[in-house]
C-alpha cells in the first residue's frame, strides 16, 4: 500500500483528499486500504477517516514500522 500511495501522490498531489480505511481487531486499529476522495466521492467502506494522501502515507509508514518491529508480538496478540 505504501508504494501505491507514493504513486497516487505523484499523480494527484500530496494534499489530495483521501479516505483511509481501517478494521479493529482486539481493540487494535489496522489500516487496511485507502482511496482518493475526489468529486464528492463516497467512502467504499464503513470504517474510515478523511485526510490527505500525504497523511495516509505517514500513517502507512508508521504502521509498517510498528508491525515490522513487533510482528511476533502482534501475531500473538491477534491470535
Amino acid at each position: 500500500m505504501i508504494e501505491e500511495c507514493v504513486m497516487m501522490i505523484d499523480y494527484y498531489d500530496h494534499d489530495c483528499p483521501a479516505f483511509i480505511y481501517y478494521t479493529e481487531i482486539n481493540n487494535i486499529i489496522i489500516f487496511n486500504d485507502f482511496d482518493v476522495a475526489l468529486c464528492n466521492a463516497y467512502p467504499a467502506q464503513s470504517h474510515f477517516f478523511e485526510t490527505t494522501l500525504d497523511r495516509v502515507l505517514d500513517i502507512l509508514i508508521m504502521q509498517d514500522t510498528l508491525v515490522n518491529d513487533d510482528i511476533e508480538i502482534l501475531n500473538e496478540f491477534i491470535n
